[in-house]
């Protein structure tokens, strides 16, 4: 018999507290949700091929109890699928121990009563999914679905472990591209293409996005600075940082305006007249953190990329009578003012 319900659970998420927490839950949430089965996903791609097989094998509602990652592989497996397969599914979360962004974006509450309320009455909402298609790790061309939103830049890069080079370096300008529009030219620390209003690890980077609207909603934060750097590095700089809404659109593609990393910077005389290079070390490493591209939190890989957004893609359980706060939209494309990050526009 093929359960209705499929338990995604990754029981290492939040330094193992989610598995704990599904210890002491576990009784109740299967009586709650039954008939229901439980995969154990300890990453995204256990997440992505088994919300997959179970789909074609006739499961119904999905239920995501672990952190971004696990949910970030239930979707990129429930949209392998076809739309007719898709529009008959739910998937929902499950709040073990903590809210995730896409919870807190759905303004899912933490009771776990009126949690498994919510999941069991199964009342869905198609909300949208951004899509992202970019260069990975070893050059290989990939495409990748988000729930949350996806992340680029020096600071990115420094949240995947990959230095602290680029928050010291100048600020290389990124050159955007807004669908239907024209062309801004940033500098940017951290920028997000955001579909919802949370991104993990992040908190609320894009309050005045909306998950159903069909419209993407990019995102920056200015350069540092150097005390701004060092409060980063130090882990207690991230929540403090002001996030700007740049530009809306239906899709972006995102190049980085930089020379070659592995041309030598100019010859240049040191204080005892002697001729000496740049470090192309120092550019290359400059330009690979620039370039770091995410999705849900997970390293993807590097810039240039495309970003764009299927409206209305994936039915997700809320409850039957969410409160929401109507908020006046900017049609797609639009940019919102921002003396202070946009210094080009070319007008196409």
């Amino acid at each position: 018999m093929v359960p209705s319900t499929l338990i995604v659970l990754n029981p290492h998420a939040h330094f193992g507290q989610t598995g704990r927490a599904w210890q002491r839950a576990q009784r109740r949430v299967l009586a709650a949700l039954a008939p229901a089965e439980v995969l154990l996903a300890e990453d995204p791609q256990a997440a992505w091929q088994g919300a997959k097989r179970a789909a074609l094998a006739g499961v119904r509602q999905f239920v995501v109890a672990g952190c971004a990652g696990t949910a970030h592989g239930v979707v990129n497996g429930l949209m392998e699928l076809a739309e007719s397969h898709r529009k008959n599914l739910g998937v929902g979360f499950l709040s073990l121990p903590f809210r995730s962004s896409w919870a807190k974006t759905l303004g899912q509450p933490f009771s776990l009563a009126r949690q498994l309320e919510i999941l069991k009455a199964g009342h869905t909402v198609p909300h949208d999914v951004g899509w992202v298609e970019g260069v990975d790790l070893q050059g290989n061309p990939f495409s990748r679905y988000f729930l949350n939103g996806a992340a680029f830049g020096p600071l990115s890069a420094y949240r995947q472990g990959g230095g602290t080079q680029g928050l010291w370096a100048p600020p290389l300008p990124l050159g955007v591209q807004a669908a239907g529009a024209g062309s801004v030219r940033l500098p940017l620390a951290l920028g997000l293409v955001m579909v919802g209003q949370f991104y993990p690890g992040l908190g609320a980077v894009a309050p005045q996005a909306d998950p159903t609207d069909g419209v993407l909603a990019l995102v920056g934060i200015p350069p540092l600075g150097r005390w701004r750097a060092l409060g980063a590095m130090a882990g207690v700089g991230l929540w403090g940082l002001r996030y700007e809404t740049l530009l809306e659109s239906t899709g972006f593609q995102v190049t980085l305006e930089a020379g070659n990393p592995q041309e030598p910077a100019p010859a240049r005389e040191d204080g005892n007249g002697k001729e000496k290079t740049g470090g192309p070390e120092i550019a290359a490493s400059a330009v690979i953190a620039a370039s770091a591209l995410e999705a849900d939190g997970q390293r993807l890989g590097c810039l240039p990329a495309r970003f764009a957004v299927e409206r209305h893609a994936l039915p997700v359980v809320v409850a039957a009578q969410p409160v929401r706060i109507v908020k006046p939209r900017l049609a797609p494309a639009v940019r919102v003012a921002s003396s202070q990050v946009a210094v080009h526009r070319e007008n196409t």
